[in-house]
């Protein structure tokens, strides 16, 4: 495989780690190593908003480190995986990391599988190949047993945060959800063994460099094609033949660099959402959240939301401007604690007054009542959201967003709002936007509608899970043997 020749600094917090890695695959330690590789990447996304990771040539090195590590181990993977004859259903396998309700990616999910059943149906008898689904689900992030060493994740099986979804999935397709007993490596054999009985056409994997399961799944091949849906940080281990974008600007910075490496990229504008039903809704009543009738309301939206607002200066700026303007008020919509946020407005001038006027509702799986009651959403920064930008444009609420800066979950919400974005790091300009709507109603209604048409006909979810079916189906018939007659065994002898 080609190796990444790095010219951009490692941060100092993982390098450690990295080492340990490497020096553990050198010890023919293929467990250790994979733990470790995930560690490194699960503190650079989620600790370090990928401060490291957000480099698509340090996606890379990863996975070079990767195909490192796993090396003897892949050389026993000697079940060859050929494509199938044409005809008959297109097997699409899915590989989760995980489940949990109001979770971007795993909401995406439960829609894309709904979609293809639903294809499937209505292609029986039109002559087109149907497809069929199935779905594994790796619990990459919850605690395993024994406890790893070096890794250690709380204890938020599937079952627990994700079963509402769990059924949803059920409904549609055959899903597996790996055990949690014994290694990294324990539940990727047992994946390979589950995916190699379906023999999929084309194997998705929803992950990342911090997903050990599906790294080690995708290294073994599984499939004649395996392609990564890229939530933010591309995996590219060794295995993976194409990435889907779904945030062009960013596609753009990394298409040449992926393509050296003789994986294909594609890329659509999304970060799925349902566009349309949030136009149907009814304003959820004030009073219910604690809200007086009649003052402007603002929202933010995220189950990461406060860590979101303190990474940054968002939760500084959003206290300034509510002491601006002291008929305003707040809330914030996501499964989140929101004590980090109270205690530093304790430290802010007005911040008594300030709290007062912030409502957290906790998390909803249908917020768009929530989201009706306010003027305006605004998008969080340095890092904000995808789904939660579609589902408030789906409702005709204006979305105030800024490009915030290069990575994914920066300039994902300026993406998708188009041109009423701020297309820069300007945070000027950010609330001088806000103030404007929220003292002009006509152009917040105007801005409303503009970006309510956008996301109806360019990012509902509907219109999103045909491109992606497109994209893959197209990959699958490409990779397929040509249908021919079958040869009898005298024939073959």
């Amino acid at each position: 495989m080609q190796s990444a020749v790095p010219t951009i600094q490692l941060p100092l917090t993982l390098a450690p780690t990295l080492v340990r890695a490497r020096q553990l695959a050198r010890e023919g330690d293929i467990d250790g190593s994979l733990e470790a590789i995930a560690s490194a990447a699960v503190l650079d996304i989620q600790v370090h908003q990928q401060q490291f990771l957000g480099d698509v040539r340090a996606c890379a090195i990863f996975g070079d480190l990767i195909s490192q590590a796993l090396g003897p181990w892949i050389a026993g993977q000697h079940e060859k995986c050929e494509p199938r004859e044409a005809g008959g259903p297109i097997r699409f396998l899915y590989l989760a990391p995980n489940l949990g309700s109001g979770q971007a990616a795993s909401m995406n999910l439960a829609r894309l599988v709904e979609w293809h059943t639903r294809s499937h149906a209505e292609q029986a008898g039109s002559g087109s190949r149907p497809i069929e689904v199935r779905v594994v689900v790796c619990e990459e992030f919850t605690m395993r047993n024994p406890p790893l060493g070096y890794l250690r994740c709380p204890e938020i099986p599937t079952s627990a945060i994700g079963g509402e979804l769990l059924e949803r999935l059920q409904q549609s397709c055959k899903v597996t959800v790996l055990s949690t007993d014994g290694s990294f490596l324990d539940a990727a054999e047992s994946a390979i063994e589950y995916v190699r009985s379906f023999a999929p056409d084309v194997a998705c994997f929803i992950g990342s460099p911090a997903c050990a399961v599906q790294t080690a799944v995708a290294a073994a091949r599984v499939a004649p094609v395996q392609v990564c849906l890229n939530i933010g940080v591309p995996m590219l281990s060794p295995g993976i033949d194409a990435v889907i974008y779904n945030n062009p600007s960013k596609r753009a910075r990394d298409a040449a660099f992926i393509e050296s490496r003789g994986i294909e990229v594609f890329g659509l504008a999304t970060s799925g959402g349902d566009a349309r039903v949030g136009a149907e809704m009814e304003a959820f009543p004030r009073k219910e959240i604690g809200v007086p009738e009649g003052v402007p309301l603002l929202a933010s939206m995220s189950n990461v939301l406060v860590r979101r607002m303190l990474a940054g200066t968002f939760a500084r700026d959003l206290a300034a401007f509510l002491r601006r303007n002291p008929d305003t008020w707040w809330l914030g919509i996501g499964f989140c604690e929101p004590a980090p946020f109270y205690r530093f407005l304790e430290t802010v001038d007005g911040g008594e007054d300030v709290r007062r006027r912030c409502v957290f509702t906790g998390g909803w799986s249908k917020p768009w009542g929530m989201v009706k009651s306010c003027q305006m959403l605004l998008n969080e920064y340095p890092e904000g959201g995808g789904n939660s930008v579609i589902e408030t444009m789906g409702c005709g609420v204006p979305v105030v967003a800024m490009r915030a800066g290069p990575r994914h979950a920066e300039s994902i919400g300026a993406e998708l709002v188009g041109g009423d974005a701020i297309q820069s790091n300007d945070i000027e300009a950010y609330w001088a936007l806000a103030e404007k709507w929220l003292r002009d109603p006509g152009a917040a209604r105007a801005a409303g509608a503009r970006q309510q048409a956008r996301a109806v006909a360019e990012l509902d979810y509907g219109v999103i899970c045909d491109k992606y079916e497109r994209i893959l189906r197209a990959l699958a018939t490409r990779h397929a043997r040509p249908a021919g007659p079958k040869q009898t065994l005298a024939a073959a002898g």
